[in-house]
């Protein structure tokens, strides 16, 4: 819980992969954070779509899937609209990442 309420603090600073990285973890240690924690990572990844690089994009989907959380049509409708835009620089991994 304390690395959760670090994290929650270092948010603002966190970069793509910094935030495909804090979901990625929480999905390999199968640990829902509580929803606030969620929600101010999601926004910041909303912030920085654009920044975001394929492989980035798979796994933070991907994570949100494996730990169950089940982000706003308008969140899904970001990232999927990136993943579109480059899609032809997707593997074949961060396909399945996605659509899992």
């Amino acid at each position: 819980d304390a690395l959760c309420v670090r994290a929650s603090i270092c948010i603002p600073k966190f970069t793509c992969v910094d935030l495909s990285n804090f979901f990625w973890s929480f999905a390999t240690m199968d640990y829902k954070p509580d929803s606030e924690l969620l929600d101010r990572a999601l926004n910041r990844a909303i912030q920085l779509v654009h920044n975001f690089r394929p492989v980035s994009i798979s796994t933070l989907i991907w994570s949100l899937a494996k730990i169950g959380v089940k982000p706003e049509a308008k969140v899904i409708r970001v990232f999927c609209t990136k993943a579109m835009s480059v899609c032809q620089l997707i593997d074949a991994q961060g396909v399945s990442n996605v659509l899992w």
